[in-house]
């Protein structure tokens, strides 16, 4: 059969050469399918139709083995240095770096803290092919989570490598929207005290918060183990 015309194309989220070959005994143009497809090639009178048959295949084929569910993607990123208490000494220094667990790589930092959080609600297409490893693609779809979360797709976060996956509910979407919620208020407050030094020495003289009165608590804390150890001796 000669050769009439090839194309590479992206069939099932992989490269795929689709060559067209005529066969003059029969005056047919045929195409092989791709591997997993159970037809194993398309056939017509004219080149334009034996791609149009060869698409139809392979769209029907992938229809049919398609699993869809809703799920929620997000990527976690926290870099620090933070001292923590320690039962045997005084205190220790903990590096701390989300990357290790979830193998993002190792860029350890310890000039202060960063955190990054990225949410998004998507379908997600699981495609069965037989003899082969299935693929997974992922649709963004509308939701109620604050769009300060959405990935960027200039970091190429949109490729979802990176991401955890949960599956979507009421409850977990709620969870990220409280989530994205919390963190705006923080940021907004953050950015209204430390825009200048004016603003930190008022926020200070004031006896405002950021996030309570963590020494309060602290005390609040010990108060109750003192009445427990207390209670107990009786």
């Amino acid at each position: 059969m000669a050769i009439v015309s090839k194309e590479t194309i992206y069939c099932f989220k992989k490269e795929f050469k689709r060559v067209v070959r005529y066969k003059s005994r029969y005056s047919k143009f045929y195409i092989k399918l791709p591997d997993g497809v159970p037809q194993e090639e398309v056939e017509s009178d004219t080149e334009a139709g034996a791609i149009r048959l060869f698409d139809a295949a392979v769209d029907v084929y992938e229809k049919s083995s398609t699993v869809k569910s809703k799920v929620i993607l997000y990527g976690y990123e926290v870099e620090a240095c933070i001292p923590v208490p320690n039962d045997k000494k005084d205190h220790c220094t903990i590096l701390f770096d989300s990357h290790d667990d979830c193998n993002f790589g190792k860029t350890f930092r310890d000039d202060g803290i960063t955190l990054s959080l990225w949410v998004q609600a998507c379908e997600k297409s699981e495609v069965f092919l037989k003899g082969q490893d299935n693929y997974v693609s992922y649709d963004e779809i509308d939701s109620p989570i604050p769009s300060s979360l959405e990935p960027s797709s200039s970091k190429n976060y949109n490729h979802w490598d990176n991401f955890q996956e949960i599956p979507w509910t009421p409850e977990n979407e709620q969870f990220f929207i409280d989530v994205g919620i919390a963190f705006e208020q923080l940021v907004l407050k953050l950015n209204s005290v430390f825009c200048d030094k004016k603003s930190v020495m008022k926020f200070i003289s004031a006896g405002q918060k950021l996030l309570g009165d963590n020494r309060k608590d602290s005390k609040n804390a010990k108060s109750k183990n003192t009445k427990t150890n207390a209670s107990r001796s009786r």
